[in-house]
């Protein structure tokens, strides 16, 4: 029996497995830690806008996450936080 197609070597193809279950790991843990900043928010009384919501959601860098996590323990606003979701001052006309 001939196989037909292109046979990747095992060691190429545990590589790759191997990088994809990383990556699920990675994004399994920003999602978990992207929760528990929406809890701890929501448990302080804070509200969220819709582009914060989306920042929040759209940020893959967990150390930014957990920054925000601790600063959420205080805030009384979203802004509180810092980062990309500090107020900015309205730009100049």
């Amino acid at each position: 029996m001939t196989r037909i197609g292109y046979n990747l070597p095992r060691d190429l193809l545990r590589r790759m497995a191997a990088r994809a279950e990383a990556e699920g790991r990675a994004e399994g843990r920003i999602s978990g830690m992207t929760g528990a900043l929406f809890h701890v928010l929501k448990a302080r009384g804070v509200e969220i806008s819709g582009d914060a919501r989306d920042t929040i959601r759209s940020c893959r860098d967990p150390a930014q996450i957990y920054r925000w996590i601790r600063r959420a323990a205080t805030a009384d606003r979203v802004e509180d936080l810092g980062g990309p979701l500090a107020r900015r001052p309205p730009s100049m006309m």
